[in-house]
């Protein structure tokens, strides 16, 4: 990419950012110059930048669309845009769609950063071994002290996951299924999940905390009136642990 291009490209991915970050519509006049400039761009540019357009104007299905466009076209920038795209679906409040959307692409990359999105959903899926195997897969890209602390945090993601199993009797599908269906919850309500804690008192009380980024009291006790009535199901209701969802705030796109 020539120096002005490159230049350029960057000046739209600024100003695109800006807009979605800040929450700010795009309207007119500036959406006509922003196509414009983006259609004068090559094709890996332009499909990256469109991508982005997407999701300023909160046009989802087509934002995924024109994603997969650029990871396709953009050659040895190929995981960079993938890394990138799932920083947006990070964020997006679809997350199913990003779990998914993660092992899908951590088998074609092999960054360090898609490896750390796909071992925190496998320890959000209560399951040892793809903690396991993704803590192998990002370990073999470090030496020295970081290999040691991703070997370490990898223990404990299964030391805490198999202690939770073996307290409250649920099986790493029955775990995956809840969080789905807490996250859909969640999702109903344009809320975005950002991560679990497992939680253990010892006794009847342990607990599947879901992290949910919204600082509205009403919307939080909505969604924890409709996850103490999922928790009623006959799947649920005799098992010793509960669960709810915690505000945090939010943290952006991963980007």
């Amino acid at each position: 990419m020539q120096a002005q291009t490159q230049t350029k490209h960057q000046e739209l991915v600024d100003t695109l950012l800006s807009y979605i970050e800040s929450r700010t519509p795009l309207k007119e006049p500036e959406l006509s110059d922003i196509k414009r400039d983006i259609s004068a761009l090559p094709n890996d540019s332009r499909s990256y930048l469109t991508a982005w357009l997407m999701v300023a104007l909160d046009r989802h299905d087509d934002a995924v669309r024109w994603f997969n466009e650029a990871i396709a076209v953009s050659g040895e920038n190929s995981a960079i845009v993938a890394g990138n795209y799932l920083g947006y679906l990070s964020g997006s409040a679809h997350n199913l769609f990003h779990k998914q959307e993660v092992f899908r692409l951590v088998e074609v990359f092999c960054t360090q950063r898609i490896r750390k999105q796909a071992r925190a959903a496998a320890c959000c899926m209560g399951s040892e071994r793809l903690v396991k195997k993704y803590t192998v897969m990002m370990k073999a890209l470090l030496d020295g002290e970081e290999r040691e602390k991703i070997e370490r945090e990898g223990a404990d993601m299964v030391e805490t996951i198999s202690s939770f199993k073996e307290a409250t009797k649920l099986t790493s599908s029955e775990i995956e299924r809840l969080c789905d269906s807490a996250e859909k919850i969640a999702n109903n309500h344009g809320v975005n999940c950002v991560g679990v804690e497992y939680f253990l008192s010892g006794g009847y009380d342990n607990a599947i905390i879901l992290f949910a980024e919204t600082d509205d009291a009403k919307t939080l006790t909505t969604i924890n009136i409709e996850l103490i009535n999922l928790l009623t199901e006959d799947a649920y209701i005799d098992r010793p642990f509960t669960s709810w969802f915690k505000s945090t705030q939010s943290k952006g796109m991963e980007l």
